[in-house]
């Protein structure tokens, strides 16, 4: 059986895409993905209604762009994501947006999070 899924290193010492600094930067530039970023936005906000007194979990957060979509209006946003540094890129990038600044790497075994 073939395996379809990639596990991709995010790191900020990467080189190309997979470097967390410039991720952002080399994915998410020009119109066409400012449209794509709106059209998402929306999609968002129409499938889960108004934000008051909702709590969101964005698992994948990567640098938290998503996020700030949320951060503000809903009674908490958390942003889980398996790399750290794109962790701590989001909660630098999300501070002041309502968005709580804790990025913490969680141990993932059997489907439930060691403590």
């Amino acid at each position: 059986m073939k395996n379809d899924l990639e596990v991709v290193d995010y790191d900020v010492q990467k080189n190309g895409f997979q470097n967390v600094a410039n991720y952002d930067k080399s994915r998410y530039v020009g119109s066409a993905n400012e449209y794509k970023k709106k059209v998402t936005s929306n999609a968002y906000k129409k499938l889960i209604g108004p934000l008051d007194s909702k709590l969101v979990l964005d698992v994948g957060c990567g640098t938290g762009r998503g996020l700030a979509d949320f951060a503000g209006a809903a009674s908490l946003v958390i942003g889980a994501d398996a790399s750290e540094d794109m962790l701590k890129l989001a909660a630098r990038d999300t501070r002041g947006d309502g968005v709580g600044n804790e990025a913490r790497r969680t141990a993932w075994g059997c489907g439930r999070p060691r403590v």
